[in-house]
């Protein structure tokens, strides 16, 4: 009971999860025009009655492009999964400056760890942080969904 209570009280203060899930889109476009040079990409599709399905967001702020420029010519990516009432996977995309320290770069909320997502993801880093900047290495945990076939 005190469970329950304590569940109803959370959703009155901070939305259900499906408030939360439906607001990402419009969240992500009100980071983007507040912060100067954010990129954002989100993919969705329309389901059978019409309701728009989240599939994908990426997202990496201005300050952490402009970050990376700054950095060293390295980016590590890695995926790591989510708990809670909506399954998938979160994407980083982490660099390194010059004390060693970590710069989150980019990020997304995929379906899973897998060849698609991971072909999404990385063009866009590619396309957002990387943009002309030469001799790039990307680091990574040889997961399945980014290792070459043999």
């Amino acid at each position: 009971m005190a469970w329950r209570a304590k569940q109803k009280a959370l959703e009155w203060r901070f939305g259900t999860y499906k408030d939360s899930y439906h607001h990402l889109p419009c969240l992500l476009e009100l980071l983007q025009s507040r912060n100067l040079g954010t990129i954002i990409d989100i993919g969705d599709y329309q389901d059978e009655n019409g309701d728009r399905i989240l599939q994908r967001a990426f997202w990496s702020f201005g300050c952490m492009i402009e970050a990376f420029q700054h950095c060293r010519p390295v980016l590590y990516v890695d995926g790591t999964f989510l708990t809670g009432m909506y399954k998938g996977q979160l994407l980083t995309c982490i660099g390194v400056d010059a004390n060693n320290m970590v710069v989150p770069i980019a990020f997304a909320f995929v379906e899973s760890e897998n060849v698609e997502s991971w072909l999404w993801f990385l063009p866009l880093i590619k396309r957002a942080v990387v943009c002309d900047r030469l001799n790039v290495c990307v680091l990574q945990d040889w997961h399945s969904g980014l290792a070459r076939p043999s």
